[in-house]
This record gives C-alpha cells, sequence and structure tokens, in this order.
C-alpha cells in the first residue's frame, strides 16, 4: 500500500515538474490540441507511476539506487516531453541530469566502496559508447537524429551502462519506425516530415525497465 502511495507521489512530481518545464519551451498549443495533450500526459502519468510501483518492490534496490532510477526516468519524461512539442530536447535539462548522476557516483564511493568502482566504470563506458554510436547514427541519418538525442542517450548511458541504453534505442528505433510507417499509410505526412524521438526514448525506457522488473 505505502509503495503504491509514494510510488504515486514521485508520479505526480515528475509530471508536475514536466508541465512546468515544458510550459517555458513551447509554443503555444492550439486548442483543438487540448484533449490530446492531456490524454498523452495521462498515459505517461499511468506508465510512470506503473513503472515507479515495480520499482519501489525491487528487494536490491537501495535508496541510492531508487533516487539513481527516479532520476533517469525524469530526465527522459522531461525530455520527451519537451521534444514533442518543440523538436528540440534542451541543454539544461541534460546537464543537470547529468550532475545529478555525477552527485549519485561521489555518494556511492563513499557509501559503497566496492560496488562504486563497478557503477562507475560502468557509467564511463555506457557514456561515452552511448555518444559515439548515437553520433554516428546521427551523421549517418542526416542529422535527423539530432544533437539533443545524441546528448540525452549520452545521459542515459551515464545513468544505466551501455546494454540498458542499447536496448532502450532498440526499442525506441522500432517504436519510431512503426510510427513512421503510419504517418506515411495515413498520409498524416510524407518523407520530410520530422519526427520527435525523445517521446520513443522515454516509451523505450518504460519497456526495458517493464520488463526488467516483472
Amino acid at each position: 500500500m505505502w509503495n503504491g502511495i509514494l510510488a504515486a507521489v514521485i508520479s505526480v512530481l515528475q509530471i508536475a515538474a514536466l508541465l512546468m518545464i515544458e510550459k517555458q519551451y513551447r509554443e503555444q498549443i492550439k486548442d483543438e490540441q487540448t484533449l490530446k495533450k492531456w490524454f498523452l500526459y495521462g498515459t505517461a502519468f499511468l506508465l510512470t507511476c506503473l513503472l515507479n510501483v515495480l520499482l519501489l518492490m525491487q528487494p536490491d534496490y537501495n535508496w541510492l539506487m531508487i533516487l539513481n532510477f527516479v532520476a533517469a526516468s525524469t530526465v527522459v519524461l522531461i525530455a520527451g516531453g519537451i521534444d514533442f512539442h518543440c523538436h528540440k530536447i534542451p541543454n539544461l535539462i541534460l546537464a543537470v541530469g547529468a550532475g545529478c548522476r555525477i552527485l549519485f557516483l561521489i555518494l556511492s564511493v563513499i557509501l559503497y566502496r566496492t560496488e562504486a568502482v563497478t557503477a562507475l566504470v560502468m557509467s564511463l563506458v555506457g557514456c561515452v559508447a552511448s555518444l559515439l554510436v548515437m553520433l554516428l547514427i546521427s551523421i549517418l541519418s542526416r542529422h535527423g537524429i539530432g544533437y539533443g538525442d545524441v546528448k540525452l542517450y549520452a545521459c542515459l548511458g551515464l545513468y544505466l551502462g551501455l546494454m540498458d541504453t542499447y536496448y532502450i534505442l532498440f526499442y525506441a528505433v522500432f517504436l519510431a519506425a512503426l510510427y513512421a510507417a503510419y504517418v506515411l499509410l495515413a498520409k498524416k505526412g510524407d518523407r520530410k516530415t520530422k519526427i520527435p524521438f525523445g517521446p520513443f526514448t522515454y516509451l523505450g525506457f518504460v519497456l526495458v525497465y517493464l520488463f526488467s522488473f516483472m
């Protein structure tokens, strides 16, 4: 019961942070889009709440690991929400997210010295490898994948390590490809239509950890 209540509170705070920050970046949304907007936010809240419930039920997670995961999910949620409306991912969000991860690593070194070395190596490898792979994808796609997405995946690599970040990328690419096919088949756009990648990264994040926690 208490896990569910705490998960709901965390999720409300995450969505509230998204709404406050997103308001500073997005252009005015037309009235006819209001229902769609709140449907998407409601769906994001339910997914985030479910993820947080499963997170708090993990017996092997200490309080620092939980904070780390909540911070990572908040960064990708906010980045995805802003990218959906503005087609950009602010550097400030990623810088704050990376700063929080560095703080968590410092605390981990102080509190859990043996485990901290492994976590530090995994974070550095994940950050650098994700950055290089996404840079290559950005170049090959002629910047269809923007530099904001490149930096977002570097930040996720710093939080989650190499393998989980690549799994997120796999699901994000798959879901984005399905959506692009839908846009073309439904004639709601053409090959030049810009599709924000951030929301699919968030969905990939949710899928990876739903499967991991269940």
